[in-house]
């Protein structure tokens, strides 16, 4: 397999949204996704400028089904949108050196797994939440 040429810098934050399928019908009660504050910490907290970061999720659902979508995109504008097929997408997770996964995914859980060069990856969990 050949890979797409279109990569994550090394000290760019890569952040998957899940696309806003899970919010069109009612899935399995395991499917929650982090507030949008989750990812707002971690670009505080690691220092990434705006011009660092990029989301990647499909732009067909990106139309505020994910209401985190729609916020970032919003409050980072110089956010660099990832949104190709499915290849293109899942090579741009596994590529990532920093990734942030906020919920229940085994498409972007697989990339970080197969990640050559993951160094930092940040999961959401709703048992830390108090």
């Amino acid at each position: 397999m050949e890979w797409p040429n279109d990569r994550p810098t090394a000290d760019e934050l890569v952040i998957y949204l899940r696309a806003g399928d899970i919010f069109l019908e009612k899935g399995p009660d395991f499917y929650l996704w982090a507030p949008c504050s989750f990812f707002d910490k971690i670009i505080a907290d690691g220092g990434y400028p705006e011009d660092k970061l990029s989301l990647v999720t499909d732009i067909n659902y990106a139309n505020g089904q994910n209401p985190c979508t729609e916020y970032l995109r919003k409050k980072y504008p110089k956010m660099k949108l990832v949104s190709g097929d499915v290849g293109h997408d899942f090579s741009y997770l596994v590529h990532a050196t920093n990734l942030v996964i906020g919920g229940v995914s085994t498409f972007s859980q697989l990339a970080a797994f197969l990640s050559p060069s993951l160094r930092h990856v940040y999961l959401f969990s709703w048992s830390e939440v108090r």
